[in-house]
């Protein structure tokens, strides 16, 4: 028939959203982005895209880092 997810599936999802979604929304700020941005990181693809912005942009510096 179709397709069928079971609850233990849509709990894995959920685990793993957390798991890509929470580094990034920690990360963001610190390279000058909205946090916003960490909703697409659910996907695993959009990790790998953002990892890759992470390695070639420069980390924004705070008022108390220049000090």
């Amino acid at each position: 028939m179709g397709f069928d997810l079971g609850l233990p599936s849509v709990v894995l999802v959920f685990i793993m959203a957390a798991v890509f979604a929470t580094p990034i929304w920690m990360l963001l700020p610190k390279f000058g982005m909205s946090k916003w941005w960490a909703i697409p990181a659910v996907n695993p693809a959009f990790v790998f895209i953002f990892c890759w912005i992470f390695a070639f942009r420069d980390p924004v510096q705070t008022t108390e880092e220049r000090a």
